[in-house]
């Protein structure tokens, strides 16, 4: 009787510690492809000269040519073709979405899932504060599907 138990015992702690792991790799699983579409949706962005670090002499350059939106699988993006040390060395990026700042994976773009869970009109506003280029800004109004 007692070896019965030990052996119930032993199976109830091997069927414990398997379904923890199936959640676990799960949950890894659910990172890896947040990830891939992070990488996704960056690749999507023109590639720059400022990627290639700085030469030292470059000046700033305060262009900014917008917010982009995109949706790919599992994911709703917002981001910016410029880098940040475009807009001079000191720069400063804020993201916010319905007013309340966020920290994004990169600071040329915000994956929107991460921070709203609601689906319906979401504001997402870009902020690039810098000594040469002072405040660049812009918001856009997306139909966030959730």
């Amino acid at each position: 009787m007692k070896t019965l138990k030990i052996n119930a015992l032993f199976a109830f702690v091997v069927a414990i510690s398997m379904m923890s792991c199936d959640k676990e790799e799960s949950s890894n699983q659910d990172q890896l492809s947040v990830e891939n579409e992070v990488v996704e949706f960056e690749n999507r962005l023109p590639k720059q000269a400022a990627e290639e670090g700085d030469p030292g002499d470059s000046v700033s350059d305060c262009s900014f040519d917008g917010l982009i939106e995109a949706t790919v699988r599992i994911g709703h993006f917002v981001g910016v073709n410029e880098f940040p040390n475009q807009f001079g060395a000191d720069t400063q990026v804020e993201w916010k979405i319905n007013g309340s700042v966020v920290n994004p994976r990169r600071p040329r773009f915000v994956r929107v899932n991460d921070h709203v869970s609601q689906a319906g009109p979401v504001e997402v506003c870009y902020s690039a504060t810098s000594t040469d280029c002072q405040t660049i800004n812009e918001c856009v109004t997306i139909d966030f599907k959730g």
